[in-house]
């Protein structure tokens, strides 16, 4: 540590700490990690990533009770409801799809960030013709209803939301069909804005950022 900086001497208000151990006379405490200034930064500001990251602070009951405020903690878990705008068919002619479809997800915050892994299911529709399904009479367009099933990864910034996501989809009456994109891989993005979720966990994982 540089000790020409003035590096604060005691433990600053208004950040986060998370609880390490609790003694007999008051409480083990690390602060939650700051992110490191750049270095041009450095000259204006305090980087207090250098005193604050990976250090242990002991702390007397008294003043954890006095000064202290829990913050609630974060949900991991999340549901959501996802709409593609198209899919990429990548075997075959390699096709782009815009039918509509719908899905439900299961969004799992990943670590201490903003990115989050996708799980989910939805229904979707997709066009048989004669090009694409040997079960197609000539000249015939049949709308057919698909269950899919996604997996992606979804990252959001306050409350707009982008992702990438792969998925296959199934329709129903396969075995007359013979649709040839039946349970093949699909590519898709996604973005949208999150109006609202469902919390299904908690994590207590967050990041300082210096002032």
């Amino acid at each position: 540590m540089d000790l020409d900086k003035k590096y604060p001497i005691l433990l600053e208000p208004n950040y986060k700490f998370r609880i390490v151990e609790i003694t007999s006379t008051g409480y083990i405490i690390t602060a939650l990690l700051f992110i490191p200034l750049k270095k041009n930064d450095k000259n204006i500001k305090i980087d207090r990533s250098e005193y604050y990251n990976y250090k242990l602070f002991e702390v007397n009951k008294d003043e954890i009770q006095l000064k202290a405020e829990l913050i609630p903690e974060e949900d991991r878990f999340s549901i959501g409801i996802l709409t593609l705008p198209f899919k990429f068919r990548p075997q075959g002619a390699k096709s782009f799809e815009g039918e509509f479809n719908l899905n439900s997800t299961l969004n799992i915050k990943l670590w201490n960030s903003k990115c989050y892994a996708q799980l989910g299911a939805g229904i979707g529709g997709v066009d048989l013709n004669t090009s694409n399904a040997s079960g197609v009479d000539a000249e015939e367009n049949i709308k057919a209803s698909a269950l899919s099933f996604l997996a992606g990864i979804m990252i959001q910034y306050k409350k707009a939301q982008a992702g990438i996501y792969i998925g296959t989809d199934h329709i129903n009456n396969q075995k007359h069909y013979q649709w040839e994109n039946n349970g093949n891989l699909w590519v898709s993005i996604g973005i949208g804005y999150q109006l609202f979720d469902i919390g299904l966990g908690q994590d207590n994982k967050n990041k300082n950022k210096n002032n």
